[in-house]
């Protein structure tokens, strides 16, 4: 019940803008085809012109949670400001500068660095009493990068405008890398010791029998490619629009080696021995549509 109130509070002054947008005549100022101009009655200048910056965020996680909002949909959490679409637009930050009002230069920029420590409790076997406890750890780290630029044409001289143009976009992306360090160390009087940090090594594979995991880093990827797009914005407020678009590109991909470490004792030397596996590295060439349901997106110029 929250959540509809909340709804119509949010939706209703919105509606009687739009409304009242809707009612008043528009007119064509002194716009053209190559340097579009359309006003409304307040005078206000409704479409992107030159010297303009754009920015764009993802409309489509917002339309998921107003179409579940009176249901039991399940995207009623959804993360109004995640970006989707194809890898190469799949952007936090992507914006737009106007030379004139029917071209623009395009960017787009997406960071993503993550690390942290978990920490698991384990029986301690050498420990006098069974409420001995010691500590395993799992350190973890990861980052990526995209960087994208392009450029954009447009056609229209109302609130609908036709968009079109391409883009080139460079990636990195290191997968997660783990790090472990356990409570009980192998020894000779303790050849198999208590561990309780999750062993999970590259794609999910589980260690050797025997074995347990101490390092393990999944493939890097370094990509370059490029994308013709084509879609529509609809200007419903002035200098804010709601767009969609669809793209076609060719991507490709060269791929890192992984590895896993893990480590055991040898009754041969009579001490722990580490071994190491690793995958060779490859590459993956694309063509094609880059997203299949297409891109919603929310658009504000100033």
């Amino acid at each position: 019940m929250l959540k509809k109130l909340l709804f119509i509070a949010m939706v209703l002054p919105l509606c009687a803008y739009a409304q009242e947008e809707t009612n008043e005549t528009t007119t064509m100022a002194t716009g053209t085809a190559d340097a579009p101009s359309f006003k409304n009655k307040r005078g206000v200048e409704v479409l992107p012109q030159a010297g303009d910056w754009s920015i764009g965020i993802s409309a489509s996680t917002a339309l998921d949670y107003l179409g579940n909002i009176f249901t039991t949909g399940t995207n009623n959490n959804s993360d109004w400001w995640e970006y989707k679409g194809s890898p190469a637009t799949q952007t936090v930050i992507q914006g737009k500068y106007f030379t004139s009002g029917t071209f623009a230069y395009r960017a787009g920029v997406n960071l993503n660095f993550a690390n942290g420590k978990a920490y698991y409790q384990t029986n301690d076997d050498n420990g006098s009493s069974p409420d001995s406890y010691v500590q395993d750890t799992r350190t973890y780290s990861r980052a990526g990068v995209t960087l994208l630029v392009g450029a954009e044409k447009r056609k229209g001289t109302g609130r609908v405008q036709g968009v079109y143009g391409a883009d080139v976009f460079f990636s990195f992306a290191s997968n997660t890398k783990y790090t472990y360090e356990y409570g009980n160390a192998i020894t000779e009087t303790n050849q198999s010791p208590t561990f309780n940090a999750p062993q999970v090594g590259v794609g999910g594979t589980s260690p050797s029998e025997g074995y347990r995991i101490t390092d393990t880093k999944g493939t890097s990827n370094f990509g370059v490619g490029a994308q013709a797009f084509i879609g529509v914005e609809v200007f419903v407020f002035p200098k804010i629009s709601l767009g969609g678009m669809f793209t076609w590109g060719v991507s490709y991909t060269s791929t890192g080696t992984s590895y896993v470490t893990e480590e055991a004792w040898d009754g041969q030397s009579g001490s722990v021995k580490e071994y190491t596996t690793t995958t060779i590295n490859g590459y993956d060439l694309n063509a094609g549509i880059g997203n299949m349901n297409g891109i919603v997106s929310a658009n504000f110029y100033f």
